[in-house]
């Protein structure tokens, strides 16, 4: 199935002149344009076109395979002379619903399947039906599997823009958005009591002052999560173990360790004395690796949005302003697939995509 669309920009990553092969926020695609100024992104050679086409090959996605697509099928009914194919998340429960007409050739066997889950769903939907508004049951049996099979997959890609291929399976955009996840921590600011924002402040102190300077960055962001003018100030000594008592659950301490990790990382570069500050407010805090690592990531996602809510302010950003946003994820040791991610959810949060 071949899906031919003008595209005015791209940056993709990889040339065979005259064909271009790229792996952009969603599928595998092959390009025919003129090429008109090259980059580099993280090293590899990006390269610009303008006025081309676009064309989509699925068969060369595996995610677009009906083995990564029938997990999120939960139900199959026949709406005239189409399937009417309802998808769901397996993370949050979102659904989405599109009708396809398959092909007509041979009848459908539960043999030519080795979904059984699948063709039970399949057997549903073509029983025959004494509605007169049903299509006849001879109709439905003309198609076969892999045109259902095929017809699934269509189907799927016409609603995947709400979706995101993780490198193991399809979710909603919304699942798994560790960008909400470090809102939701912020939101626990208001319900902080003095005792407790005093620690707050003095554990983000000392880990902007770790690295020996305190970026403009860094104080900004200080500024904006305590409401509250030099918030660099002090010492830069952790509190003491009696007032890190204070922070009394286990929500309120994970918030504390992720604000300090977006203070961290919010100039592109977490040091080692940064880390080992947060390193051991962790281990006061009675924090695991595990957790102490996802907190970072949370944190590090965080960062990465609000530069590209930067590069995206003014409305489509140049292919240099994007370098410089994958650039400052490289920075951050976040793989080039999850900043494309963070990308592909920051647009669809803020109703750019």
């Amino acid at each position: 199935m071949w899906d031919v669309r003008p595209r005015p920009t791209v940056l993709f990553y990889q040339t065979s002149l005259p064909y271009v092969e790229a792996r952009c926020l969603s599928g595998r695609f092959f390009f025919l344009g003129e090429a008109v100024s090259s980059y580099e992104v993280n090293g590899l050679p990006a390269t610009e076109l303008h006025h081309m086409t676009i064309t989509l090959e699925h068969p060369d996605d595996e995610r677009f395979h009906i083995e990564n697509v029938e997990p999120l099928i939960v139900s199959v009914e026949q709406r005239g002379d189409k399937l009417e194919f309802s998808f769901r998340c397996p993370v949050t429960g979102f659904e989405s619903a599109v009708k396809v007409r398959p092909g007509y050739h041979a009848p459908l066997e539960s043999s030519e399947t080795q979904s059984s889950r699948l063709f039970g769903l399949l057997e549903n939907a073509l029983r025959p039906s004494t509605e007169t508004t049903k299509i006849s049951a001879d109709a439905g049996a003309a198609w076969t599997v892999p045109e259902i099979e095929e017809a699934a997959c269509d189907a799927f890609e016409s609603v995947s823009g709400d979706f995101l291929w993780d490198g193991m399976r399809w979710t909603h955009w919304e699942a798994e958005d560790k960008v909400v996840d470090f809102l939701e921590y912020s939101d626990a600011l208001e319900d902080l009591t003095a005792p407790q924002r005093s620690v707050l402040q003095k554990v983000l102190a000392a880990v902007a002052q770790a690295d020996g300077k305190v970026e403009s960055s860094e104080e900004q962001l200080l500024q904006t999560l305590l409401n509250l003018e030099n918030a660099a100030s002090g010492d830069g000594e952790l509190p003491t173990h009696q007032e890190l008592l204070s922070i009394n659950t286990k929500t309120m301490a994970c918030a504390v360790v992720a604000f300090g990790y977006a203070i961290a990382c919010v100039d592109g570069h977490l040091s080692s004395k940064e880390d080992r500050v947060l390193d051991l407010v962790c281990s006061r805090f009675g924090l695991g690796t595990l957790k102490q690592w996802e907190l970072k990531r949370i944190a590090q996602a965080f960062c990465v949005d609000e530069v590209f809510g930067k590069a995206y302010q003014s409305g489509a950003p140049t292919p240099q302003n994007r370098v410089e946003v994958y650039r400052f994820a490289k920075g951050l040791a976040i793989p080039q697939s999850e900043t494309r991610q963070i990308e592909w959810r920051f647009l669809k949060r803020s109703g750019l995509a």
